[in-house]
């Protein structure tokens, strides 16, 4: 029964929307007379119950004070005990600092799109409800702290490598790796076991686990609690009360899920319990199915594993182990240990190595294959589910190979315009325009992860005109992607697999670069596409005079919604059941305009924005054109 609760409230918690949580429980109950008597189905019933209530999302728009948990370069973390939050600010502070603000909550702002976490998901998962900005604070200073002392001994002798261990600072590396270090938690958990160790060669079992409880809590205190802290606390725990591992197992993960009930979609969660499931209920190979899990995690997370770095995943965990037990000793001691360059360079190296890469996201069928053969693999420990796992990686590896339809996606990159189209039995992509921001590496954290994640593996590059936020993640994605081609100058049209791309007034010349932009039109099965760029109204003027029977089902607006744009002529003369306007939330200019918007009402054209409905995708089949958006809203067109 206990062991269903748990496994019930893992399936629920993977999902972040509270309305999807709702539906998968519900269904959950639904099966349950078929798993349990009636006794046992009321008590996981009520268990389930009780999760949804406590995982519903409470909303706080107002924060008077908190203590500073966090120090990061360019922001503060705030905590009042429940909730978080990011403040902005010129004023120097130090850990443990409380600081009034009375200031409202300004909500988080944030990058959407398919099959890829959010920031907004990560500050959900960790209590933290919105930012701050301010630099008229009232700051009482904290007469003594431990922590604080640590803190600003390891800063003063420069020690980035210990801040970024035990207190979540930044150190520069890039790096995949680096979420061995900061995300899984599995170096407190080695800690542990060899603190455990060194124990039990001078105490008995029990003396060995009171001694590592406080001892894990003396540090839990020093370090903020991090959550790898709180989940070996629960541990040593229930140590105590339950002796059999399964069920241990499966209160720890009540305690911890509904101790965070966000926080059960996050990789500190996910890999550390899983690996534990996988040593209780599987009796040899163990280490197989463990690698074959992080990678499957991996790829649920960032669309991408590299499989070298899978394989020797042992040997990273126990070279992470080991910096972080050094990291526990040198910030005690009167002693500076500067590993920061050796770390920087080390993890240069390993980026170095030739990869064997994988890539892509699961959809559901592929799911379902997976929970099979691993569900078969428990139970038999035989090779062939593990060669039907290996298949499965494969297949979705390249996935695209197997799609008959194009999909047509604009992302979600804020202030910008970035298009992909996928074509049938191709694992090539066409991107139109790669949207650019000076705070944001777009190309590398948004774009690049999601051809990742459709497993894309090479794409050709339209780039409309320069400005940067259409072309300003162009380097970023040759330097870290497969780029084909390159297009930037005006050509009658352009040819990708079977699809040509018109390019309009390809003859016209103007002194204006947003005037000059390429202005693409194509069509895929029965539906006409046109992308404008960021022409002005002078433009769709000629545009409208030289191609006045234009057939258009979708229109991209010009300039992210300007009134500079989007003219009554064009739109009165062309019947457009639907327009996209790619514009960034909280955006500078306040795009779109609020005229573009009543011209576009005034003529019963419908419309998606990036800056309301997040990334849009469209699925072009024959006749009928799908399309959803990353918040979850669907519809359709047909001919």
């Amino acid at each position: 029964m206990i062991l269903i609760s748990a496994f019930s409230v893992i399936l629920i918690g993977l999902f972040n929307n509270f309305n999807n949580r709702i539906i998968v429980a519900i269904c959950i109950v639904g099966l349950l007379p078929l798993l349990c008597n009636k006794k046992n189905r009321f008590i996981i019933s009520l268990i389930i119950f009780t999760f949804i209530l406590v995982s519903y999302p409470v909303e706080k728009t107002f924060f008077e004070s908190g203590r500073v948990i966090e120090i990061r370069d360019k922001y503060y973390l705030l905590s009042d005990g429940l909730n978080k939050v990011i403040l902005y600010t010129d004023e120097i502070l130090s850990l443990d600092d409380k600081v009034k603000v009375n200031q409202e909550v300004k909500s988080i702002n944030y990058y959407d799109n398919f099959n890829l976490s959010t920031y907004k998901d990560y500050c959900t998962a960790n209590n933290i409800i919105g930012t701050i900005s301010k630099n008229d604070l009232k700051v009482i200073e904290s007469k003594f702290s431990i922590r604080k002392m640590i803190y600003n001994k390891c800063l003063k002798s420069n020690n980035k490598w210990i801040l970024q261990l035990l207190f979540k600072n930044s150190m520069e590396v890039e790096s995949d790796k680096k979420f061995f270090i900061t995300q899984s938690s599995l170096h407190i958990s080695f800690f542990v076991g060899l603190l455990k160790s060194i124990l039990s060669i001078f105490f008995y079992e029990k003396t060995t686990n009171r001694i590592a409880f406080v001892i894990i809590l003396l540090l839990g205190i020093f370090f903020n609690f991090s959550y790898g802290y709180v989940r070996i606390l629960i541990s040593l725990i229930l140590i105590y009360f339950i002796e059999d591992k399964r069920k241990r197992l499966a209160y720890e993960i009540l305690i911890l899920s509904f101790y965070k009930p966000y926080y059960i979609k996050t990789i500190s969660f996910l890999i550390p319990i899983g690996i534990k499931v996988i040593n209780c209920f599987l009796k040899e190979k163990k280490i197989v199915l463990i690698n074959f899990y992080i990678m499957i995690i991996q790829l649920c997370f960032y669309g991408q594993v590299d499989v070298i770095s899978i394989i020797s995943f042992t040997f990273f965990k126990s070279f992470f182990d080991f910096i972080y037990l050094l990291a526990l000793i040198f910030c005690f001691l009167p002693i500076e240990i500067k590993l920061d360059k050796f770390l920087i360079d080390f993890l240069a190296i390993i980026d170095r190595i030739p990869k064997i890469e994988l890539s892509g996201t699961f959809n559901l069928v592929l799911i379902f294959f997976i929970l099979f053969f691993i569900t078969k693999y428990f139970e038999t420990v035989k090779n062939k589910y593990l060669l039907g796992l290996i298949l499965v990686l494969l297949i979705n590896n390249n996935r695209l190979l197997f799609s008959p339809i194009y999909t047509i996606s604009f992302l979600d990159v804020g202030q910008g315009d970035c298009s992909l189209i996928t074509f049938p039995y191709s694992n090539k992509g066409l991107l139109i325009d790669v949207a650019g921001n000076i705070y944001k590496d777009i190309g590398k954290d948004i774009i690049i992860p999601y051809l990742n994640s459709l497993s894309v593996k090479s794409v050709d590059v339209i780039i409309s005109h320069n400005d940067y936020d259409h072309c300003g993640a162009l380097q970023s994605l040759v330097d870290n992607f497969k780029v084909n081609n390159i297009y930037q100058e005006k050509q009658e049209k352009f040819t990708f697999q079977d699809l040509n791309v018109y390019t309009l007034l390809y003859d016209e010349n103007y002194q204006d670069i947003n005037d000059n932009s390429i202005i693409s039109y194509f069509k895929i099965n029965q539906f006409y596409f046109l992308y404008l760029g960021d022409v002005s109204k002078d433009v769709e003027h000629k545009l409208v005079e030289k191609y006045d029977n234009l057939q258009i089902d979708v229109l991209k607006l010009s300039h992210h919604g300007s009134n500079s744009a989007s003219s009554e002529k064009m739109l009165a003369t062309y019947n457009i059941p639907l327009a996209i306007i790619c514009a960034g939330r909280n955006n500078f200019y306040n795009h779109p305009s609020s005229e573009v918007i009543e011209r576009l009402n005034q003529f019963n054209i419908s419309f998606l924005s990036t800056k309301k409905n997040h990334a849009i995708r469209f699925y072009v089949l024959n006749h009928l054109l799908i399309y959803q958006t990353s918040l979850g809203q669907w519809g359709f067109l047909l001919k």
